[in-house]
């Protein structure tokens, strides 16, 4: 069974990461470990103060200041079975059961936006492979960056974050293509940028090239009809649209773009 996380969109709009793991120890010496001070030390991000009893309120104090001081409340206290605590805006929930030669730990945390989950993916896996190594069993060896990396790739593009989508101009269709969605910043005169992402594939009609049009694809693919020939754009990869060229494209599902124009407002 791969270590590796999970992603799973909730119904409320929220995502859940689900874990498993296996220890060869039995639930009791689990729950220690995920419960007592001195044990949280070894594999926690912060030191939870509070008392361990369901209602009681938390705080996360990261050592030397390396983070702000925040807060929780404890949910479900149900020992040596279910811990369950918020943190912030994020919900953990630890589940322990007897299995052939220790026990199986099932962790699941609840984040608001899709935008952080390859961050929090190799963050939690780190934590769980600290946790193995704290109880003698043998943890993954891979770098954070290198979970990041795999993450990001496991759970392909997601959208831009709620604050970014709250301070700009609300776009839709844009570039005259239902589904090209997004937002944009007004620059000096008439130019302005936008942040955009294709929420099915799509097919842009020919339009004509505005004045100083570009574009830098941040993630999926971008395949281009140009003066007779094609250009695909993957990610990572930009172009600056010759002026009043007729142009038309296909865009894959889940593909985000930055373009930026100095033409018409947009539409």
């Amino acid at each position: 069974m791969s270590e590796h996380g999970t992603i799973e969109h909730q119904k409320d709009g929220s995502y859940q990461l689900r874990y498993e793991r296996h220890y060869p120890h039995p639930p009791e010496k689990v729950w220690r470990a995920l419960i007592e001070p001195a044990e949280l030390k070894h594999w926690f991000p912060a030191a939870i103060e509070g008392e361990r009893k369901q209602g009681a309120k938390l705080r996360f104090v990261f050592e030397g200041e390396a983070g702000p001081v925040t807060e929780g409340v404890m949910r479900v206290f149900d020992p040596p079975h279910v811990l369950e605590f918020t943190w912030i805006d994020d919900v953990l929930r630890f589940e322990l059961s007897a299995a052939r030669g220790g026990c199986k730990l099932v962790f699941s945390t609840t984040i608001p936006e899709r935008v952080t989950a390859p961050r929090d993916a190799a963050g939690w896996h780190k934590c769980l492979d600290n946790l193995a190594d704290r109880l003698g069993a043998k943890p993954d060896e891979a770098a954070w960056i290198d979970l990041y990396r795999a993450y990001a790739s496991e759970f392909g593009p997601s959208d831009y974050p709620a604050f970014v989508k709250r301070a700009g101009i609300v776009v839709r269709d844009a570039m005259q293509t239902r589904g090209l969605d997004g937002v944009a910043f007004a620059g000096h005169g008439d130019s302005r940028i936008e942040l955009l992402r294709a929420s099915e594939a799509a097919e842009t009609p020919k339009h004509a090239a505005e004045p100083n049009e570009y574009v830098l694809v941040l993630e999926g693919r971008y395949e281009l009809q140009l003066g007779g020939g094609q250009i695909v754009l993957e990610r990572g990869m930009e172009f600056a649209f010759p002026e009043g060229f007729s142009i038309t494209g296909k865009i894959s599902a889940g593909t985000r773009v930055l373009r930026a124009v100095s033409g018409s407002t947009p539409k």
